[in-house]
């Protein structure tokens, strides 16, 4: 069973499933979160019957709203680095956060969206292709969530497991601390 099931989820070949279930397998299988495969002549297919596709269903796009809700936040301004979230695994916290239960911010700079960039992503690829993310993580699903700072600019990028990095996200870097020459106005 399992030498023709693997086959039909493939893109490449003619496949047993129409084009929904394929794509809900494919979901379910992801080999990032099943290590079905490995069963190799003792796997057997999922129950076929109505219900419980339904029920695969229903699992898989709760799955992928919180997927949704993952790429929001850390798209948005607000995400931290440091303090990701509940959305995100917890071993993304760095250990200070959650030792002394702080949210600590972006220090010193503040970010401001640059949508136009993000409608120019082309433009950003090759220079992030010589770049060096400043983060780099990825959630059990395999995607990937990396920023890169590029000059001025904080560029964030996900990447799906056998997929394409995409600009999700641009912003520039300003800085919030007083220049020199203001605070020293305001000291005196």
């Amino acid at each position: 069973i399992s030498s023709a099931f693997w086959p039909s989820l493939s893109d490449d070949l003619p496949s047993m499933f129409n084009d929904e279930d394929k794509a809900l397998l494919r979901k379910v299988f992801n080999p990032c979160l099943s290590d079905r495969r490995e069963e190799g002549s003792r796997f057997v297919p999922p129950d076929p019957s109505f219900a419980y596709v339904q029920k695969l269903r229903a699992l898989v796009e709760e799955e992928e709203a919180v997927q949704q809700r993952r790429m929001e936040h850390f798209f948005d301004k607000l995400f931290s680095q440091r303090c990701p979230g509940p959305l995100f695994p917890s071993s993304w916290a760095s250990s200070v956060e959650i030792s002394h239960g702080e949210a600590a911010g972006r220090q010193g700079a503040q970010l401001s969206a640059r949508p136009h960039y993000v409608a120019q992503a082309h433009v950003l690829e090759e220079a992030l292709q010589s770049a060096l993310p400043v983060f780099d993580k990825s959630t059990e699903d395999g995607t990937r969530f990396r920023v890169y700072r590029l000059g001025s600019l904080e560029v964030r990028t996900t990447q799906e497991h056998d997929g394409l990095e995409a600009v999700g996200a641009v912003f520039s870097l300003s800085s919030t601390e007083p220049r020199r020459s203001e605070a020293s106005v305001k000291d005196d």
